[in-house]
């Protein structure tokens, strides 16, 4: 009967719950260690009962060898006795060693759990991270706010950016967004002062304040382009492939003196997609440290 109520007192695993869970469950090594408990009693029980009236039986001989103790007659001291020597007994051994493995077992499941949750949990991270990236390198993103639905990419729209007979538009991230991930991310890190004037300062949510800000804004382009050699546009164009064949005289000249001169793109391409402010110098009288 014993035997019943020793796997009926183990928890069972719920409809929704996994093997794994089950096995971290506190209750099921409290269980397994009560049960433990009570198998030693029971091995106690079952042994001294066999006593009778013989002081000599196989219990207490049993404990006595284990426990290294002269047979006695008092039930008492031989009980003691047998529990001095119940560590030492083949099937509690056993017990014991099961025991050990299970709880080992548990942590070891627990230990890779928590390393495949930590695993899935990075992924998950990286996924978003990644989709967040895609998702405000989208010209949707870039004009979802009036500041530069109204004003900067009204004035691309008709450009050759943005409509030509090749079909090949240039949309706001390619121009102002590198590409490669540690650019891509300080250039992320510093749009953030986009948002302060947009929801924060609201420093050119007019065109009067636009107007005022245009040559700080277009200044900090410009800039930035030439201390990357104008990296964005090279993107796209790239000097090498480029044929000079169809190049008029005066396109081959103007390249190869700029070229000479240590030049880039934006010296001379800018005020393409946007108005060009109207004072302040412009990107050739800019210097830049390399």
């Amino acid at each position: 009967m014993w035997r019943k109520s020793w796997f009926t007192a183990l928890p069972r695993r719920g409809p929704d719950e996994s093997t794994w869970s089950l096995l971290r469950r506190p209750d099921l090594l409290e269980t397994l260690r009560s049960l433990r408990r009570e198998l030693a009693e029971r091995w106690i029980s079952a042994l001294i009962s066999r006593r009778r009236h013989d002081r000599y039986t196989t219990g207490l001989r049993y404990a006595a060898a284990y426990a290294g103790t002269p047979p006695v007659s008092s039930r008492r001291i031989a009980i003691d006795a047998f529990r001095a020597a119940l560590p030492r007994l083949p099937v509690i051994e056993t017990f014991n060693a099961a025991l050990s493995w299970s709880i080992a077992r548990a942590k070891r499941i627990t230990a890779v759990g928590a390393a495949i949750l930590a695993a899935i949990a990075g992924a998950l991270v990286l996924a978003g991270g990644q989709a967040g990236l895609a998702y405000t390198n989208e010209e949707q993103f870039c004009i979802s706010c009036h500041e530069m639905r109204d004003r900067v990419y009204a004035e691309y729209k008709g450009t050759v950016h943005d409509s030509n007979r090749t079909g090949v538009r240039a949309t706001c991230p390619d121009c102002h967004v590198p590409r490669e991930a540690r650019a891509m991310l300080a250039r992320k890190v510093g749009a953030a002062m986009d948002l302060y004037s947009h929801f924060i300062s609201g420093a050119v949510d007019s065109q009067e304040k636009f107007e005022d800000q245009r040559y700080r804004m277009a200044r900090a382009v410009w800039l930035r382009m030439k201390e990357s050699d104008s990296r964005e546009c090279r993107n796209c164009h790239d000097a090498a492939a480029m044929s000079s064949e169809v190049q008029s005289a005066g396109t081959r000249a103007r390249h190869a003196r700029g070229k000479a001169q240590g030049k880039t793109c934006i010296d001379c391409h800018f005020g393409i997609a946007h108005k060009e402010p109207a004072e302040g110098p412009g990107p050739q009288e800019l210097t830049v440290q390399h």
